[in-house]
């Protein structure tokens, strides 16, 4: 987890973090990346959002 968007350390990211990076975020698509459901996103959802195209790639976007 990039520490752009992941503010706290914590290892996730929550709303509040995305949102930091990624001003457009609504919590509807939030909610479709958080796949587990948690209010969360970590790692592997965070991977997969990348993949589909849903987020740009906080670690190489610039």
């Amino acid at each position: 987890m990039s520490a752009d968007t992941d503010t706290d350390g914590d290892g996730m990211a929550s709303f509040a973090e995305l949102q930091l990076v990624y001003p457009f975020l609504t919590v509807s698509m939030f909610m479709d990346i958080d796949t587990n459901g948690d209010g969360l996103v970590d790692d592997e959802e965070m991977a997969i959002a990348v993949e589909l195209g849903n987020l740009a790639d906080p670690e190489t976007d610039s």
